[in-house]
Order: structure tokens, then C-alpha cells, then sequence
């Protein structure tokens, strides 16, 4: 009895802990953050892991799951108290929290990409969306001439992905980051992400990005860049996707533009059918042939990996954007539509 109300009291202290980084944190000025933190312990952080973790070439995710489980099973045969088990997986969950807040996670309180841009200041508007949609189909349809002969699209490999890096970089210095390092996206089995409606991930306990392979090639070029947007210390969701559409464009080659229109254009048509679903049915009708096909072909994709859990995968992820200080929860995905937005109608 003794030894479990020590237990208790260590896994108290653990706790307390992991509170302070996720309600201490808030009152932080974003300068300071900045300052301190994103320019200053994230990027030893980031060099430290791309200097060695970085090297392996393969994922640790696998193998760090299985040691895991390894570690409770070894824990339970030897005690046999589910209360040891409890505390101890208290104490490993307050430690994931207090390396996440040290290795990455204080980004969300850093500077956001609002406030280094000239936003617009209202909601958009339906004109003004189905303006933008015209608009994408316009660049698309010149895109499709220039890729047709790339038609099916392989699968992204090392060298593309050095291709959107960069890009990933210049486009970030230009939004006034400071991006060190060298991450690595890797693949893991088909239907992992997937099966959770995710299309990838970034892990900061490991400095590692992730992206399902069985996500579709056209979509593959839009989640690398998204996924090293967060690898190099950019939180928001809505955030790392309008910097992954600005590094596929900025990187001039037609079939990462292509994935970054035909996103912008899913996500400009989500909005429509938002805020007027029977207009949206009439823009969806007259689509090109050729995207039409792109739709149902993602489409089809997905639909190999049925969701598992999808309201509880959404509360969840909705309540961790929130306590990270993302009011709009997973709605900031869409968030891409106003940087866009404000991206041309402010002179960018």
C-alpha cells in the first residue's frame, strides 16, 4: 500500500508538471516565444534530431509502439497491480506532454501567420469564393496540358521531396521564419493515417514527419509539403496548408502546382457548399471533365480505408487544436481559404 501511494504522489508531480506547460504557456507574449523559443530551443531541437535520428533510414514510429507495449507487458508480469500500471502510465503520458511543449509544441504560441500577412478583415464572401473557383479551373485546365503525358501519377520519391523542402524553406523565409534543418517525411503501411481520415502526421517526440502511403499521388505532393511546414515549427493547420500551397506553386514544377490547385479548389468549393449548398451543386456540375475524374479517383482511393472511430477521432482532435489555442478546431483546416484570400486580394 505504501508503494502505490508513492506512486500516487509521483505521478501527482508529473502531472503538475505537464499543467504548467499546457496552461502556463498561454500567458507567454507571442514575442517572447518567438524569440526564445522558435528562434532559439526549437532549432537546437530540430538540428539535434536531423543530426541523428535523421540519419536512420527508417522510421522509429514502428519500433518505439512495439518497446512500448513490450515495457507494460514486462511491467504487468512482474507486479500484476493494475494500479502500478495506472500511475505509471499517468507519469508516461505527463512526460509525452512536457516533451511535446519542449520539442515543438510552444510553437503554438509563437507569432502566427495572421499577423505576418495583410489579412482580410471579413468573412468571404459567395461571390467572391465562386471568383477564386473560376479562377483555379482557369490555372488547372493550363496545368492538365502540361501534365497529361505524366498521367498516372507515380508516387512521390527522396528527390521530390528535397524539391518541395526547399521550396518549403523559401516560402517560409518570405513569411518572416527563420527555418533550420533538414526533417524527413517518411512513409508508413497503407491505411494507418488513413483508416483516421488523416492523410499524415508530424511527430515532434521523434523530429519526423509521416505521410500514409496510401494516400493518393495526386494529393502526395500538398501533404509532404504540409507535413514539413509542421516540421519546421508551423502549428496552425490552416497555417501549413497555405504554406504548402505556396511551396508547391513557388517550386515551378506543374505536378506539385497541380496538387496545390486542385486542393485550393476543394477547399474554396467546401466553402461554397457552406454557405449556399445548391449553388455549390450547380458549380460541382460544371467542373472539367478531367477534375471531375481527379475527384472521383481521390475519392475511390479513400474509400479503401473505411473510418475508424470518426466522431471520436474528430472530438478528440478538435478538444487538442482548442486547448492549443485554436478556437475553431479541426474547421482550421479550412483557415487556408482566408490566407489565400488575403494572399491576392492584399497584393500578397
Amino acid at each position: 500500500m505504501k508503494d502505490i501511494k508513492n506512486e500516487a504522489r509521483i505521478s501527482l508531480i508529473y502531472l503538475m508538471v505537464a499543467a504548467l506547460f499546457v496552461f502556463g504557456s498561454r500567458g507567454i507574449a507571442s514575442d517572447i516565444v518567438e524569440r526564445y523559443y522558435s528562434q532559439g530551443l526549437f532549432r537546437v531541437g530540430r538540428m539535434t534530431f536531423d543530426h541523428t535520428l535523421g540519419y536512420l533510414p527508417f522510421s522509429l514510429f514502428s519500433l518505439v509502439l512495439a518497446l512500448l507495449l513490450i515495457r507494460l507487458m514486462v511491467i504487468w508480469k512482474k507486479s500484476r497491480s493494475l494500479w502500478r500500471i495506472f500511475y505509471l502510465l499517468i507519469r508516461f503520458l505527463a512526460v509525452l506532454v512536457i516533451l511535446f511543449y519542449v520539442l515543438w509544441g510552444m510553437n503554438y504560441r509563437r507569432i502566427p501567420l495572421q499577423e505576418r500577412m495583410v489579412m482580410i478583415q471579413e468573412a468571404p464572401k459567395l461571390l467572391t469564393l465562386e471568383q477564386y473557383a473560376d479562377y483555379e479551373l482557369v490555372l488547372l485546365d493550363s496545368l492538365n496540358d502540361q501534365i497529361s503525358d505524366m498521367r498516372p501519377w507515380k508516387s512521390i520519391e527522396k528527390s521530390d521531396q528535397d524539391v518541395l523542402k526547399n521550396s518549403v524553406r523559401r516560402v517560409l523565409y518570405v513569411l518572416g521564419y527563420q527555418p533550420v534543418g533538414n526533417p524527413r517525411i517518411r512513409s508508413l503501411p497503407r491505411g494507418w493515417f488513413l483508416s483516421f481520415s488523416t492523410s499524415g502526421m508530424y511527430n515532434p517526440l521523434l523530429g519526423e514527419g509521416y505521410i500514409d502511403s496510401g494516400v493518393h499521388p495526386l494529393q502526395q505532393a500538398f501533404v509532404t509539403a504540409h507535413e514539413l511546414a509542421h516540421a519546421f515549427g508551423v502549428t496552425g493547420e490552416g497555417e501549413a496548408n497555405f504554406i504548402a500551397f505556396l511551396a508547391c506553386i513557388e517550386s515551378q514544377h506543374p505536378k506539385y502546382s497541380y496538387s496545390a490547385h486542385l486542393t485550393i479548389l476543394r477547399y474554396l468549393l467546401h466553402d461554397i457548399y457552406r454557405l449556399d449548398k445548391q449553388r455549390y451543386t450547380h458549380i460541382k456540375a460544371r467542373l472539367p471533365t478531367f477534375i471531375q475524374t481527379d475527384f472521383e479517383s481521390i475519392r475511390q482511393n479513400n474509400l479503401q480505408y473505411p473510418d475508424l472511430l470518426p466522431k471520436w477521432r474528430d472530438a478528440i482532435y478538435s478538444r487538442y487544436l482548442r486547448a492549443q489555442g485554436i478556437s475553431s478546431g479541426l474547421r482550421d483546416y479550412n483557415a487556408v481559404v482566408k490566407y489565400y484570400l488575403s494572399w491576392h486580394l492584399t497584393g500578397r
